[in-house]
């Protein structure tokens, strides 16, 4: 399906592949609970970007109205569920990781940041931001996970400028590829184990990474990921069709969708893609919040190394600091 009606930020590029520029957006996927955070996004975009970014915000058909008379119709395109995939669904956790894998389906862009509702902007942005002069798109792979409440004290030195993460170079993360090993499939009857055992989700996480055999540390493709249309092609036509498998099978064995395209690219070998941190930080509390405040950072503090911030937190006001 293509949706011709969103035009998307072109980024000069000299990709060797197609020889056009590359076509940057941002897609975020939402419902009725938290039209009031995608407002605060949508304001956030038609602050701070730059350039003619496809903004794309996917709801449930029953909530349109609502996001159209909320959100109304600027730079943001609001489409529905229905449209990416083809029929309604129930509205939950695994569901909506669905659609955002399902996304690119819509060809608004070649490349997108794939944002939540509870995440803002806080300073300028454009395709720049996230595609280099030689068109590589930054893959968001970090040694360190961004949420300040684990990793207070480096995140806190790494905005202050005080410290460096250790970025991924290309070549590093493309030698962590193991050609020698075949990638694995789904156990069978796994479902059925998982019905009687109910892991948590979070024990499912390592259960990619098994599939796609690599060496080297554990990554943080969150948050903020950054997708191609080539990278969840060739994960369609190269993984899950000659299994005779969908997303909806990988997302019920291990419903971690950024940990996927991540995995699944650097098994690719990163072809057009070049490591990154996380281009957003995120609070998951009020009480880090109110920790970060009176250890004194502001927006302007956390924008030197962030273009956003994800607010998992009551309040959700950015404007405080």
């Amino acid at each position: 399906m293509s949706y011709d009606g969103i035009q998307a930020c072109q980024c000069v590029s000299d990709r060797q592949d197609s020889g056009r520029p590359v076509r940057f957006g941002i897609f975020c996927k939402s419902f009725r609970r938290d039209v009031s955070r995608a407002q605060k996004l949508v304001s956030s975009i038609e602050r701070f970007a730059r350039g003619d970014v496809a903004c794309v915000i996917s709801v449930p058909n029953s909530d349109h109205q609502l996001f159209r008379d909320r959100i109304g119709s600027g730079r943001v395109e609001l489409i529905t569920d229905d449209e990416i995939l083809g029929k309604s669904i129930k509205q939950n956790w695994r569901t909506q990781q669905i659609v955002k894998l399902r996304a690119h389906r819509l060809g608004f862009a070649d490349a997108w940041l794939v944002l939540d509702s509870d995440m803002a902007f806080i300073r300028d942005f454009s395709a720049a931001d996230f595609v280099g002069p030689d068109g590589t798109v930054a893959l968001v792979a970090s040694r360190l996970l961004h949420l300040f409440e684990l990793h207070e004290k480096e995140l806190g030195e790494y905005v202050r400028g005080q410290r460096e993460l250790g970025t991924l170079s290309a070549e590093e993360a493309r030698g962590f590829a193991d050609a020698s090993r075949p990638n694995g499939d789904l156990p069978r009857l796994f479902r059925l184990r998982d019905a009687l055992w109910r892991p948590p989700a979070e024990s499912l996480i390592p259960r990619v990474r098994a599939l796609f055999p690599r060496s080297g540390p554990e990554l943080n493709y969150l948050p903020a990921a950054v997708w191609t249309r080539e990278s969840l092609q060739t994960f369609e036509s190269e993984y899950l069709e000659p299994r005779g498998i969908g997303y909806e099978d990988i997302i019920r064995y291990s419903p971690w969708e950024g940990v996927w395209v991540g995995e699944w690219e650097i098994r690719r070998r990163l072809p057009g893609r070049r490591p990154a941190e996380s281009f957003f930080l995120h609070f998951k509390s009020d009480a880090g919040i109110e920790r970060a405040r009176a250890a004194g950072f502001t927006t302007a503090d956390f924008a030197t190394r962030y273009v956003g911030m994800q607010l998992a937190a009551g309040h959700q006001e950015i404007e405080a600091y």
